[in-house]
């Protein structure tokens, strides 16, 4: 039995699996060079060619295709053999989007670590759906509706939002004793602060019945800490979930225009790879799981026992109803 050069093969699946030399390249922590190079050392060593250009892509070609549906199960069978013997890591891996991870999760990792002390955890804040069926993540908190091929979800708690500035900044707009009768001249003032991919403002400004207002203008940002942060500086006002916010509410540097959330049909999931095949969540996985889905909730009912804290501007504003759910 003579087998190809194994560091080669093991390049080229990564290839394969996600689909170029350069993602290959970062996920493997060498350069797209390198990766190249064992590549055609392996394509050298079988006598066909693996991969073909597509302008600036490759993509395999029909013996790369057969190699590869053999050799992934080969390569993934070797890692749980290798897993299996080696000693066992307390510890679990979570890809979550940055937002919540700098407003939410980083805040509150220490009562996690509390009750667990011997797992260590691993948190990457990133965007992408990684494939979580690939074994390099343990678990994904993704926003969205919570459906997601090869995944089962839980919900971790609403994006609601409410309009939220800083104390100064509400006194600019609407005066010392909040928004009552001015409030519609008030809002004419505000700068909006937007969030890119989150085109919340029209449905809440129209619900609100307050007019006049060009809701595409004011400062656009693309996260919401940074929505956020502008915020806390007075640049204008943000539609945030109450969520990320709660400490500034309670130390009154941030305060809420109206405290009734608008429902914008987007939630935070805490996702795991299911289905035949999916590898089995870890103990340290189950319980960081059942942690998060477990502060989410404590949360949600604590938010639902306490008002605002005192000293928040309330717009005159008619009851604002749900918004339609977003078909995303």
């Amino acid at each position: 039995m003579k087998l190809p050069p194994l560091n080669a093969l093991r390049m080229f699946d990564a290839v394969a699996r996600l689909g170029g030399i350069r993602p290959a390249a970062e996920a493997l922590f060498v350069t797209p060079a390198a990766v190249t190079q064992q590549v055609k050392l392996l394509e050298r060593a079988l006598g066909v060619a693996l991969l073909q250009r597509q302008g600036r892509n490759v993509v395999l070609t029909e013996a790369g295709r057969r190699l590869h549906a053999g050799t992934a199960r080969a390569l993934r069978t070797i890692a749980e053999a290798a897993d299996e013997v080696r000693p066992r890591a307390r510890r679990v891996r979570v890809t979550t989007v940055a937002s919540f991870a700098v407003r939410w999760l980083v805040p509150r990792l220490q009562r996690f670590m509390d009750r667990c002390p011997d797992v260590d955890v691993q948190v990457e804040a990133d965007g992408r759906l990684n494939d979580l069926g690939a074994g390099d993540w343990d678990l994904a908190i993704r926003e969205g509706q919570g459906r997601y091929a090869g995944t089962e979800s839980a919900l971790l708690f609403a994006l609601d939002v409410v309009p939220v500035c800083a104390p100064a900044y509400a006194k600019r707009l609407f005066g010392a004793k909040g928004g009552t009768a001015g409030a519609a001249r008030g809002w004419t003032k505000a700068r909006l602060l937007h969030e890119v991919g989150h085109p919340w403002w029209p449905g809440w400004l129209e619900r609100a019945g307050v007019t006049g207002i060009d809701t595409g203008s004011g400062l656009h940002f693309s996260h919401t800490v940074m929505v956020i942060t502008a915020a806390l500086d007075g640049q204008g006002v943000a539609l945030v979930p109450p969520p990320y916010v709660e400490a500034e509410l309670a130390a009154g540097t941030l305060v809420a225009l109206d405290d009734r959330p608008y429902e914008t049909g987007v939630g935070l999931h805490v996702l795991w790879p299911t289905g035949r095949g999916a590898p089995a969540l870890s103990a340290e996985a189950l319980q960081f799981r059942d942690w998060v889905l477990a502060e989410a909730a404590v949360r949600r009912t604590a938010r639902g026992a306490a008002a605002i804290p005192a000293g928040r501007t309330r717009s005159a504003s008619p009851k604002v109803r749900p918004a339609p759910r977003s078909p995303r």
